[in-house]
C-alpha cells in the first residue's frame, strides 16, 4: 500500500524503486557491522539484536548504547539510536528507528504537479532476552542433556510501535516478534527469528495495509584460521523478504580491526571495523538500484559496574550448572560402582570378575574389596596357567614319542616319504633331537638313491616309447601305401588318390605316396577343353621364367596354374622349388 502512495504520489527516483519492490527497510535491522554481515540473525550484537533477534539481548555483559547512520540515496537516510542493560535474569534492550525521506514531487490526476511531500517511516521498539537455565530446578540430577550445552538457550521478545506519515496523513500499529538463540558447542551458533507475529496494521488515506509475516534462520561458526578466528554467517528467510538468503563473513586483521563482506540476494556489501577499549567503529558499504549506501554505527559500554555485575551473574549460572553436572555425574559414579560390584561378586567367569574389579577401581581407587579380589584371580590364574604348561608339556612329550615310533615303523616298512614326514614332524616339536636329524638325514640318502634310478628308468622309457611312435608311424604309412596300391589294381582309382592324398597331408614329400598319386591319375585343368589352352600357356610361361632365372615370374604363374589344378603334385612340386629358389636369391 505504502509503494502504491508513493507511487500515486510520483516524485524522485527512490520512491519509484521503493513503489516496485525495493522492501521494507525498517524489517531488516540497522548497524553497520550486521548490515555489512548479510546474515545477523545468530550473530548480531546485543546492541543491534532488536532488529534481527531479540534473543541475542540476553548475551549482553552490561549497559551499551549503539548509533547507527546510513544515509541513502537521493537525500534518504536510514538512522538508528539503542541501548541494552542488564534487568532482573535478563536483559532489557530499547531503540528507535527512523528512515526520513526529502520532499517527493506529488502530481494530481492529470499528471500536472501540484507540490511536494514528505515521508517517514519510524519504530520504537522495547525488548527482552533471557537466558533459560537447564536443567531446571527439581528436574532428575542425572539428567545431563541440556547441561551439556555451554551457553544455554536464548530466547527474547520485542514489542515495537510502527508510525509512518507521508504528507499531512499517518498511520500507526503495534507488532510483536520473538527471537530464539542456541549456541550448542563453542564456535558454532542458531538463531531464528519470528517477525510481526503480531503484524502493525497502518492506515494511509483510508486504506489499511498489515505488514507481512516473516521467519529468518540462520548459522553462524567461528573456525580458526591462520592464528585468527573466521566468523561465517549464513540465514534464509521464509515469507515476505526481498532477500531470500544472505551470507557473510568476518576476519581480524590486527589489534581491533576487522574486515567484513556479505551477500544478500543478489547485492554484495563489504566493510570494517576496529574497537579500542569501551568504544568500536564499524563502517559498511552497500549497493542499492539508485547507488551504494555508506553505513556507520558507534557502539560504547558503558556502566562498568553492571558489566561486572552481568559478568559475575553469567558465571554463577554457570557454576551453578558445573554444580548440577557434578552432582549428577557422583551420582551416576557411585550407582555405577554398586552395581559394578554386584557384578563382580556374582561374576561367571574369572575374565568378567576382572573386568568388573577394574572398572570399580578405576572408579574408587584403593577400593580394599577390589584389590584383595584383583589379588586372588591374579593367584588363581597363575595356578591354572602352571597346571595348562604342565600338561601341555605332557601332551607335546607324548606327541613326539608317537612320531618318532611312526618314523622308525615307516623306514622300516620302506614308506620313506612317511617316515621322512614324522622325522620331520619330531624336528619341528623337538628341534635339537640328534636322533631325528639322523633318521631325517637317513631317509633323505635313501629317496637321493632311489630318485636317480627312477629317473634313469624313466630316460630309458622316454627313448624307447619315441621308438615305438616312429615305428608306429611308419607301419601306418605302409598300410595306407598297401591299401592305395590294392585300389589302384583293381582299379578303384578315387579311392587310390583319397588315400594318397591323406599320406601326403601328413608327408608332402613321400616319393611313393607321391607316385601312386600320380599313377592314379586325377581330372585336372588340362582335362578340361575349356581351360585346357590357359593352363599350358600358364605351365610353358612359368617354366620359360624359371629357366631364364626369374623365380619370382615362375612363381607368378604357377600360382595361377595352382589356382586351375590345386591337386596337381607335379605343379606344386615346382611352385615349391621356384619359392625355395626365390628365397636364396634375395
Amino acid at each position: 500500500m505504502l509503494a502504491a502512495l508513493l507511487g500515486a504520489a510520483g516524485g524522485a527516483g527512490l520512491s519509484r524503486a521503493w513503489a516496485q519492490g525495493e522492501g521494507d527497510l525498517l524489517g531488516g535491522g540497522v548497524g553497520a557491522r550486521e548490515r555489512t554481515l548479510g546474515a545477523a540473525v545468530a550473530a548480531a550484537e546485543p546492541t543491534a539484536a532488536l532488529g534481527w533477534n531479540p534473543a541475542l539481548l540476553a548475551q549482553a555483559a552490561g549497559t551499551a548504547v549503539h548509533a547507527y547512520y546510513g544515509p541513502l540515496p537521493e537525500g534518504a537516510s536510514l538512522d538508528a539510536v539503542s541501548v541494552t542493560w542488564p534487568f532482573g535474569p535478563g536483559v532489557i534492550g530499547g531503540g528507535l528507528t527512523r528512515l526520513g525521506v526529502g520532499d517527493i514531487a506529488t502530481f494530481d490526476s492529470q499528471g500536472i504537479p501540484t507540490g511536494s511531500a514528505t515521508f517517514s517511516d519510524m519504530e520504537l521498539g522495547v525488548g527482552y532476552g533471557l537466558r533459560l537455565q537447564w536443567p531446571f530446578r527439581g528436574a532428575p540430577a542425572d539428567s545431563l542433556t541440556w547441561a551439556a550445552i555451554r551457553s544455554g538457550l536464548d530466547v527474547g521478545l520485542v514489542l515495537r510501535y510502527r508510525r509512518q506519515s507521508l504528507a499531512e496523513t499517518s498511520g500507526a500499529g503495534i507488532g510483536l516478534d520473538l527471537g530464539v538463540a542456541l549456541e550448542p558447542r563453542p564456535g558454532l551458533a542458531f538463531g531464528m527469528r519470528a517477525r510481526n507475529l503480531l503484524a502493525p496494521s497502518l492506515t494511509l488515506y483510508e486504506t489499511a495495509e498489515r505488514l507481512p509475516r516473516s521467519l529468518v534462520i540462520g548459522a553462524a561458526y567461528a573456525r580458526p584460521l591462520a592464528g585468527r578466528v573466521l566468523l561465517l554467517t549464513g540465514e534464509g528467510t521464509v515469507g515476505a523478504s526481498e532477500t531470500p538468503y544472505a551470507f557473510g563473513g568476518e576476519l581480524p586483521i590486527s589489534g581491533g580491526l576487522r574486515a567484513r563482506a556479505g551477500l544478500a540476494g543478489s547485492k554484495v556489501r563489504v566493510g570494517g571495523g576496529f574497537a579500542a577499549g569501551f568504544l568500536s567503529v564499524d563502517y559498511g558499504l552497500e549497493t542499492h538500484d539508485l547507488g551504494l549506501a555508506h553505513l556507520v554505527s558507534v557502539t560504547a559500554r558503558l556502566g562498568e559496574g553492571a558489566t561486572a555485575r552481568r559478568r559475575n551473574e553469567l558465571a554463577a549460572r554457570e557454576l551453578e550448572r558445573a554444580e548440577i553436572a557434578r552432582t549428577a555425574a557422583a551420582e551416576a559414579l557411585a550407582k555405577s560402582a554398586v552395581e559394578l560390584r554386584t557384578r563382580a561378586r556374582g561374576a561367571p567367569s574369572r575374565s568378567d570378575a576382572r573386568s568388573a574389579w577394574l572398572g570399580l577401581l578405576a572408579q574408587k581407587p584403593g577400593d580394599p574389596e577390589a584389590t584383595a579380589a584383583l589379588v586372588e584371580l591374579d593367584r588363581q590364574e597363575a595356578a591354572a596357567r602352571t597346571d595348562s604348561l604342565r600338561t601341555a608339556a605332557e601332551r607335546h612329550r607324548a606327541e613326539i614319542e608317537r612320531e618318532q615310533r611312526a618314523a622308525e615303523a615307516g623306514e622300516s616298512a620302506g614308506d620313506l616319504a612317511g617316515a621322512a614326514l614324522h622325522w620331520s614332524l619330531v624336528i619341528a616339536l623337538f628341534p635339537e633331537d640328534p636322533a631325528a636329524r639322523a633318521g631325517l638325514t637317513r631317509v633323505r640318502d635313501r629317496l637321493q638313491v632311489e630318485s636317480d634310478s627312477l629317473a634313469s628308468t624313466r630316460q630309458t622309457l622316454e627313448d624307447r616309447e619315441t621308438e615305438l611312435t616312429r615305428h608306429r608311424a611308419e607301419v601306418v604309412r605302409l598300410t595306407s601305401l598297401v591299401r592305395a596300391l590294392e585300389a589302384q589294381a583293381v582299379g578303384d582309382l578315387s579311392r587310390a588318390r583319397a588315400i594318397a592324398d591323406s599320406l601326403l597331408k601328413a608327408h608332402p614329400r613321400d616319393p611313393a605316396a607321391l607316385a601312386v598319386r600320380s599313377q592314379a591319375g586325377q581330372p585336372t585343368a588340362l582335362d578340361d577343353p575349356k581351360l585346357r589352352d590357359e593352363a599350358r600357356r600358364l605351365y610353358i610361361e612359368g617354366t620359360r621364367r624359371f629357366n631364364n632365372g626369374d623365380y619370382a615370374g615362375a612363381v607368378r604363374f604357377w600360382e595361377e596354374l595352382m589356382a586351375l589344378d590345386p591337386t596337381n603334385p607335379a605343379v606344386r612340386m615346382n611352385l615349391e622349388e621356384a619359392r625355395a629358389r626365390q628365397g636364396a636369391a634375395r
